[in-house]
Protein backbone atom coordinates (compact mmCIF):
# COMPACT_ATOMS: atom_id res chain seq x y z
CA UNK A 1 0.00 0.00 0.00
CA UNK A 2 1.32 3.26 -0.95
CA UNK A 3 2.28 5.78 1.76
CA UNK A 4 0.05 9.09 1.82
CA UNK A 5 1.26 12.32 0.35
CA UNK A 6 0.98 15.10 2.91
CA UNK A 7 1.86 18.25 3.33
CA UNK A 8 4.19 18.97 6.38
CA UNK A 9 3.45 22.17 8.11
CA UNK A 10 6.45 24.03 9.61
CA UNK A 11 6.37 25.11 12.79
CA UNK A 12 8.48 27.40 14.75
CA UNK A 13 11.07 25.07 15.33
CA UNK A 14 11.37 24.19 11.65
CA UNK A 15 12.11 27.91 11.19
CA UNK A 16 14.70 28.46 13.43
CA UNK A 17 16.43 24.99 12.69
CA UNK A 18 16.68 26.62 8.95
CA UNK A 19 17.73 29.93 9.74
CA UNK A 20 21.01 27.91 12.06
CA UNK A 21 21.64 25.69 9.31
CA UNK A 22 21.61 28.77 6.74
CA UNK A 23 23.61 30.56 9.20
CA UNK A 24 26.10 27.87 9.84
CA UNK A 25 26.16 27.59 5.68
CA UNK A 26 27.04 31.12 5.84
CA UNK A 27 29.66 30.84 7.84
CA UNK A 28 31.20 27.81 6.26
CA UNK A 29 31.50 29.84 3.00
CA UNK A 30 32.85 33.59 3.93
CA UNK A 31 35.33 32.10 6.27
CA UNK A 32 37.86 31.16 3.28
CA UNK A 33 36.50 34.04 1.30
CA UNK A 34 37.63 36.34 4.01
CA UNK A 35 41.23 34.91 4.91
CA UNK A 36 41.79 34.26 1.03
CA UNK A 37 45.24 36.15 0.80
CA UNK A 38 46.35 35.22 3.96
CA UNK A 39 45.90 31.23 3.86
CA UNK A 40 48.95 29.44 2.91
CA UNK A 41 49.61 27.36 -0.14
CA UNK A 42 50.02 23.92 2.55
CA UNK A 43 47.01 23.29 4.96
CA UNK A 44 46.22 20.79 6.99
CA UNK A 45 43.74 18.25 5.55
CA UNK A 46 43.84 15.64 8.25
CA UNK A 47 43.43 16.25 12.23
CA UNK A 48 44.19 12.74 15.04
CA UNK A 49 41.68 12.02 17.42
CA UNK A 50 44.00 14.75 19.37
CA UNK A 51 42.86 17.24 17.40
CA UNK A 52 46.49 17.78 16.34
CA UNK A 53 46.61 18.40 12.50
CA UNK A 54 48.39 15.36 10.88
CA UNK A 55 48.93 15.43 7.46
CA UNK A 56 48.99 18.94 4.88
CA UNK A 57 47.92 19.32 1.13
CA UNK A 58 47.11 22.25 -0.71
CA UNK A 59 44.29 24.67 0.19
CA UNK A 60 42.32 24.11 -2.09
CA UNK A 61 41.36 21.29 0.41
CA UNK A 62 39.09 24.05 2.16
CA UNK A 63 36.88 24.55 -1.15
CA UNK A 64 36.21 21.25 -1.32
CA UNK A 65 34.65 21.63 2.45
CA UNK A 66 32.80 24.34 1.57
CA UNK A 67 31.48 22.60 -1.54
CA UNK A 68 30.54 19.54 0.62
CA UNK A 69 28.70 22.05 2.70
CA UNK A 70 26.75 23.81 -0.12
CA UNK A 71 26.11 20.17 -1.83
CA UNK A 72 25.06 18.65 1.50
CA UNK A 73 22.87 21.29 2.94
CA UNK A 74 21.10 21.68 -0.95
CA UNK A 75 21.03 17.28 -0.67
CA UNK A 76 18.88 17.35 2.89
CA UNK A 77 16.98 20.36 1.98
CA UNK A 78 15.43 18.45 -1.05
CA UNK A 79 15.46 15.03 0.18
CA UNK A 80 13.36 16.82 3.10
CA UNK A 81 10.06 17.54 0.76
CA UNK A 82 9.87 13.47 0.26
CA UNK A 83 9.05 12.04 3.68
CA UNK A 84 6.76 9.41 2.38
CA UNK A 85 9.83 8.24 0.58
CA UNK A 86 11.62 8.24 4.11
CA UNK A 87 12.38 4.38 6.07
CA UNK A 88 10.78 4.06 9.03
CA UNK A 89 10.64 2.10 12.13
CA UNK A 90 6.64 1.91 11.63
CA UNK A 91 4.54 1.02 9.15
CA UNK A 92 3.20 4.09 8.08
CA UNK A 93 -0.90 4.64 7.86
CA UNK A 94 -3.25 7.59 7.42
CA UNK A 95 -3.45 7.53 10.78
CA UNK A 96 0.03 7.93 11.96
CA UNK A 97 1.31 9.54 8.80
CA UNK A 98 1.68 13.13 10.05
CA UNK A 99 3.00 12.51 13.08
CA UNK A 100 5.83 10.55 11.76
CA UNK A 101 6.79 12.53 8.49
CA UNK A 102 6.30 16.02 11.12
CA UNK A 103 9.17 14.45 12.95
CA UNK A 104 11.58 12.44 10.51
CA UNK A 105 11.51 16.00 8.63
CA UNK A 106 12.50 17.72 12.39
CA UNK A 107 15.22 14.71 12.67
CA UNK A 108 16.64 15.60 8.82
CA UNK A 109 16.32 19.33 9.65
CA UNK A 110 18.23 18.46 13.15
CA UNK A 111 20.96 16.78 11.43
CA UNK A 112 21.47 18.96 8.43
CA UNK A 113 22.09 22.21 11.12
CA UNK A 114 25.00 19.85 12.85
CA UNK A 115 26.45 18.78 9.62
CA UNK A 116 26.85 22.18 8.32
CA UNK A 117 27.73 23.79 12.06
CA UNK A 118 30.68 21.19 12.03
CA UNK A 119 31.50 21.71 8.51
CA UNK A 120 31.67 25.62 9.65
CA UNK A 121 33.62 24.55 12.48
CA UNK A 122 36.18 22.55 10.46
CA UNK A 123 36.95 25.05 7.84
CA UNK A 124 37.44 27.40 10.91
CA UNK A 125 40.25 25.12 12.30
CA UNK A 126 42.02 24.21 9.32
CA UNK A 127 42.13 28.04 8.44
CA UNK A 128 43.22 28.87 11.77
CA UNK A 129 45.65 26.17 11.84
CA UNK A 130 46.96 26.82 8.61
CA UNK A 131 47.41 30.24 10.12
CA UNK A 132 49.15 29.10 12.87
CA UNK A 133 46.37 31.34 15.33
CA UNK A 134 45.14 27.68 16.75
CA UNK A 135 46.98 24.27 17.12
CA UNK A 136 43.98 22.41 15.32
CA UNK A 137 40.48 21.08 16.33
CA UNK A 138 39.42 21.08 19.90
CA UNK A 139 39.93 17.67 20.85
CA UNK A 140 35.97 17.51 22.40
CA UNK A 141 34.64 17.87 18.83
CA UNK A 142 34.42 14.43 17.64
CA UNK A 143 32.74 13.20 21.26
CA UNK A 144 30.64 16.45 21.33
CA UNK A 145 29.56 16.12 17.38
CA UNK A 146 28.72 12.12 18.04
CA UNK A 147 27.21 12.57 21.29
CA UNK A 148 24.70 15.27 19.62
CA UNK A 149 23.52 13.15 16.76
CA UNK A 150 23.24 10.05 19.05
CA UNK A 151 20.82 12.09 21.44
CA UNK A 152 18.81 14.11 18.99
CA UNK A 153 18.52 10.24 16.80
CA UNK A 154 17.45 9.06 19.84
CA UNK A 155 14.72 11.60 21.28
CA UNK A 156 12.69 11.58 17.99
CA UNK A 157 13.28 7.65 17.74
CA UNK A 158 11.71 7.61 20.98
CA UNK A 159 8.87 10.30 19.86
CA UNK A 160 8.40 8.30 17.29
CA UNK A 161 7.76 4.86 18.97
CA UNK A 162 5.86 6.89 22.27
CA UNK A 163 3.46 8.46 19.69
CA UNK A 164 2.75 4.88 17.73
CA UNK A 165 1.72 3.38 20.91
CA UNK A 166 -1.18 5.53 21.49
CA UNK A 167 -2.26 4.80 18.43
CA UNK A 168 -2.90 1.18 19.35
Amino acid sequence: MPRPRLAIRWDKMDWILEFLALVGLFLAITQPIYHLTLIPDTVPQHFNMQGDADDFGRKWVIWFLVALGIFAHLGMTVINRYPHKFNYSRAITSENAQHQYTLATKLLRSIKVILVWSLAYIIGAVIQTALETSDGLNSAFVSTLLGAIVIISTSFLYASSRKESAHN
